[in-house]
């Protein structure tokens, strides 16, 4: 049996239909359940006020009362009357003294707790009597349930100071006394002695018993809740009056607070939330209808047409479509489609293998070449290995584009590796840069046309390469640099040892300055390799303190003296400010300086002076130039003079040093916040120039 599907447009109204109403519920019953959280937070709040109201009212009374009864007990009059034993004479006080307080009931007892009087006349209550002023709450259950307010006081002989008796206070708590709470506060009041509430405020609550049980009607002291009296709905709380240690039931004054509004206004909110949420579902249907019935009779037309289309009847164009937009820019595109489709179907399939053999193939920078050696293609990593663009190579020759470098002979094609094979080839870039490049070689066949392609994928390890190389150079230009001084004062102290009886004194002045010289050339490349250690393992410090810059110069010149002197040279120095103080390590600037002086004579002419130059800006910065008549840094060279092992000779020279005197300046000066260059030298030679901030301590 076929199952039949709903349609689109039913769908459509359908969802809209689910989403509105579930939205609605969504938002309406998390909105009234807060509405209504907010409505009781605001209902237990006014309650608890009202509460703590009520009993500032009743200890009021209480305090009234027990002022009554002490007031009673001291009147001079009482106590003659209670001397006298007069009983007629004080009951005949007792009324005139009620009738003129607000109090429900007067008595006079003896030291024995025997009644000797009372206003108005019964038995009444027989609390427990204390010689000490008290007050409490008294439940009496005859002869009905009734509970009072009495203060006690005891009645002294004022002349003898014997207790002669005993005064106490009543007030009940009935219907009147509640009514007259209820006026001041608002809140409906009860009295529940046991589970019965036997007065109230409301006439229609008094006589109606409390559905909870006894033990929980006990407990019930802390809690507010929502109640229904009288056929209507309150908030209430329950205050304990007195335990049940009189007849053995509690008696709980009940407040309640009427919530009829607060429940109204809930059902308000909810009602109108589900009004709202009922008119959007119907209006979402309605619209979602139309429009849903306005998108499916084009979208019936399409789908008869891609039947076709997939059926590869691809002559039968597509309908034209005009509204709505979307659909018609669908209808526009599968036309479009349909026209492509018609032309490139036949050559997809062969394209597709081709163009996922070719990115299979792809490491890095690759080119592929034709059997004759011409280049096909020349992909972006190519580009940026070798400096050439696709469109400067596509179909050339690539012996003709691709030169070989150093000591290689022949053709770049003479030297590429077999297939799935490796070799290290060294090239030149476009703009004649050495490249160490490792070339890997694919034979590929075109799917369609069977022609054979073959496929270089380059790598380049120049850097590795130029890494390895300076490693070599290093260890052989540090071995020279230890040797060529140790050779020169190995046969110095040895022609001084031989020929020490026959050599004048200028002859040894002479031989100990070389020796000298040696051993200062010998210090500083030890202290750049030491300074260079400490640099890589990342403990490179620097101790500053108050240092006087022309010292700092002149300590240095004499260290490179005797360079300085070997190939005539003298040091050109500026006139120098007297305070001119700096706050640095004098060592490690010291350091800086020795090794300019250092290059600039071994690089400098025999002869021609160095000049050492002074310049201090408006802000206090100190820059500081070696300057010297040498063959200069080439503009290439500046960008990299300062890395570690690099040197810089003249054409067809020999690089002096090892490289590492430059890269040593250049930590310390940037460790001391300042920087350092190179620049021409009007005239010819070099200015290397580094700068200081302005000192912290200036004399």
């Amino acid at each position: 049996m076929t199952k039949i599907s709903p349609s689109l447009a039913t769908r459509w109204m359908l969802t809209i239909v689910f989403v509105v109403i579930a939205t609605a519920l969504g938002t309406a019953i998390p909105a009234t359940l807060l509405i209504r959280q907010e409505l009781d937070r605001q209902a237990q709040s006014h309650l608890v006020e009202i509460v703590h109201n009520t009993e500032s009212l009743l200890a009021a009374e209480a305090a009234r009362l027990t002022d009554i009864a002490e007031h009673a007990a001291a009147r001079p009059s009482i106590q003659d009357i209670l001397l006298e034993r007069n009983a007629i004479a004080l009951d005949a006080y007792l009324q005139v003294f009620r009738e003129s307080l607000e109090f429900d009931r007067i008595a006079i007892y003896d030291e024995a707790g025997r009644m000797l009087a009372s206003d108005p006349p019964g038995m009444g209550t027989e609390p427990p009597l204390h010689q000490t002023l008290t007050f409490q709450y008294i439940a009496s259950p005859s002869p009905e349930y009734h509970l009072l307010m009495l203060a006690q006081s005891p009645i002294f002989d004022r002349q003898r100071g014997g207790l002669k008796g005993f005064v106490t206070i009543e007030r009940l708590i009935d219907d009147a006394f509640l009514k007259h709470l209820a006026s001041q506060t608002g809140l409906q009041y009860s009295l529940i002695i046991g589970r019965t509430r036997i007065a109230s405020s409301e006439p229609s609550i008094k006589g109606s018993r409390e559905a909870l049980p006894a033990k929980e009607a006990e407990d019930h002291g802390d809690i507010a809740e929502r109640v229904m009296l009288g056929g209507h709905p309150y908030l209430v709380h329950r205050i304990a009056l007195t335990p049940d240690k009189n007849v053995g039931e509690a008696a709980f004054l009940e407040m309640g607070l009427p919530i009829d509004t607060i429940l109204f206004a809930e059902r308000r909110a909810l009602v109108s939330i589900l009004i709202v949420a009922v008119l959007a579902a119907l209006a979402g249907a309605s619209i979602a209808g139309s429009y849903a019935r306005r998108v499916t009779s084009p979208l019936s037309q399409l789908t008869k047409a891609a039947r076709d289309l997939g059926q590869g009847k691809l002559s039968r164009p597509m309908p034209l479509i005009s509204d709505p937009p979307e659909i018609a820019s669908l209808s526009e595109a599968l036309e479009s489609s349909r026209l492509q489709l018609r032309e490139a179907l036949a050559e997809l399939a062969s394209a597709r293998d081709w163009l996922n053999t070719i990115i299979q193939s792809i490491s890095e920078g690759i080119l592929t070449l034709d059997t004759q050696g011409r280049i096909v293609s020349f992909n972006r990593g190519a580009e940026n290995v070798t400096g050439y663009s696709r469109e400067d190579v596509e179909g050339r020759r690539l012996d003709s584009v691709l030169r070989l470098a150093g000591d290689y002979t022949g053709l770049l094609s003479d030297h590429l590796p077999g297939p799935q094979q490796k070799r290290l080839i060294s090239i030149l870039s476009k703009d004649g840069d050495p490249l160490s490049l490792e070339f890997t070689t694919a034979q590929l066949a075109h799917p369609s046309s069977g022609s054979e392609f073959t496929a270089l994928v380059l790598r380049d390890i120049t850097e590795e390469e130029a890494a390895r190389h300076l490693r070599s150079q290093f260890l052989a230009s540090i071995t020279h640099e230890f040797r060529t001084p140790l050779a020169a004062i190995n046969a110095s102290v040895e022609l001084i040892l031989s020929e020490i009886q026959r050599l004048s004194a200028p002859e040894v002045s002479r031989l100990l300055r070389a020796i000298h010289m040696s051993v200062s050339g010998l210090q500083t490349l030890i202290d750049n390799l030491l300074e260079s250690h400490s640099i890589e393992a990342g403990y490179f410090t620097i101790q500053r303190r108050r240092a006087w810059l022309p010292e700092i110069i002149q300590d240095a010149y004499q260290t490179v003296r005797p360079l300085m002197d070997r190939r005539d040279q003298t040091l050109e120095t500026p006139q120098m400010p007297e305070d001119l103080y700096l706050y640095v390590d004098p060592v490690r600037i010291k350091q800086v300086i020795v090794n300019l002086l250092s290059n600039a004579s071994k690089y400098g002419p025999v002869g021609e002076p160095i000049e050492i130059g002074l310049e201090i800006s408006h802000e206090g910065e100190i820059k500081i130039s070696i300057a010297d008549r040498g063959p200069g840094i080439s503009e290439k060279d500046r960008s990299r003079i300062f890395r570690r092992f690099v040197r810089s000779g003249g054409p067809g020279e020999m690089p002096l040093g090892v490289g590492l005197g430059l890269s040593v300046v250049k930590v310390i000066i940037e460790e001391h916040g300042g920087r350092v260059g190179v620049q021409d030298r009007p005239g010819g030679g070099s200015v290397f120039w580094f700068t200081l901030p302005s000192s912290e301590e200036r004399r």
